[in-house]
């Protein structure tokens, strides 16, 4: 955040974490001080980020997709295939993720071809059973930070079958302790 009394300061946005909203001031002169260079807070490398992400073409055909939104009862929202909710899903809180999305270069890497998000053991189960019988490969998605690139889809060299990444957020019943 650039200030007009031209202090660097960090302020990071969104409500995802405990330090969003917190005003970082320590943190750019530690950062400068540890690297010997200099952060210039009136230039930005890269822009942010604003509108739909250019993703490659689901690989998925309507009757597979059909299929999908059968299992979460037709609800039109808990099965997607829009590029916004791919790019979520194949990326996360990386530098080299935030790069990607910010230099609007997800093309370069594979994205989910759907995602779903399932709500009960019957609807996973139904899903594992499609994948076995359609060929799809399944990638769970917990909370997406991806820094140990879990979410990263194979590339179709790796992994040519269709990719669904399954969101396990809406699976909230805790069945023992």
């Amino acid at each position: 955040e650039h200030r007009k009394d031209a202090s660097k300061v960090v302020l990071m946005h969104g409500d995802r974490y405990n330090i969003c909203g917190v005003t970082l001031p320590k943190l750019i002169p530690f950062l400068e001080k540890e690297s010997q260079l200099r952060v210039n807070t009136r230039h930005t490398a890269l822009p942010t980020f604003m509108g739909e992400p250019q993703v490659a073409e689901t690989a998925l055909g309507d009757e597979q997709l059909s299929k999908l939104r059968g299992i979460v009862a037709n609800d039109q929202g808990r099965v997607s295939i829009q590029s916004i909710d791919r790019a979520r899903h194949g990326t996360g809180h990386t530098q080299e993720d935030m790069f990607l999305i910010r230099s609007g270069s997800l093309e370069s890497i594979r994205l989910p071809d759907a995602v779903i998000w399932v709500e009960t053991e019957q609807e996973a189960e139904a899903l594992i059973s499609l994948a076995g019988e359609e060929g799809l490969c399944l990638i769970p998605f917990g909370g997406g930070t991806n820094v140990s690139h879990a979410t990263r889809c194979p590339s179709t060299v790796q992994e040519p079958r269709p990719i669904i990444s399954v969101d396990m957020r809406r699976m909230k019943k805790v069945l023992s302790v």
